[in-house]
């Protein structure tokens, strides 16, 4: 069932990303047709017709053999269908953990291993407390 639902999902990504792409066409078609004298209603009235009926506009596009339109529809629908299929691939796997939940080389430092290094050094509970009490009083007498 939620593979079902998933490829669902891809169609209706394949939907939307289609229409959005006649609307562009529609837009860059009617700005390069019209040019100079292109105004607002010149532009919003082929906008709301490729709103209203994409289907109508898709089909003329193709029947006038727009290849700008053909060859975007099929990257567009190649798209879709390289991400639906790479998600269901054998080879696609989790990441592997290692049982204390790192991946890879990384992993948590010992004590022992951070001081060692020389990027920090140990001190006593008390003694780092005294030394940050110090540097709030020096902040407080300027």
């Amino acid at each position: 069932m939620l593979k079902n639902a998933k490829l669902l999902l891809y169609f209706l990504e394949l939907l939307v990303l289609q229409y959005l792409y006649i609307l562009l066409l529609v837009f860059l078609n009617t700005v390069l047709r019209l040019q100079l004298s292109l105004t607002t209603t010149a532009l919003v009235t082929p906008l709301k017709q490729a709103a209203y009926h994409p289907i109508n506009e898709m089909l003329g596009f193709i029947r006038a053999g727009n290849q700008i339109y053909i060859i975007g529809a099929l990257a567009i629908t190649v798209y879709i269908a390289v991400l639906a299929f790479q998600k269901y691939h054998k080879d696609n796997k989790k990441w592997e953990q290692s049982s204390k939940g790192t991946h890879g080389t990384a992993k948590w430092g010992t004590l022992k291993e951070l001081v060692h290094d020389g990027n920090f050094k140990a001190v006593k509970e008390s003694q780092f407390f005294a030394e940050w009490q110090k540097t709030l009083e020096k902040g407080t007498d300027k």
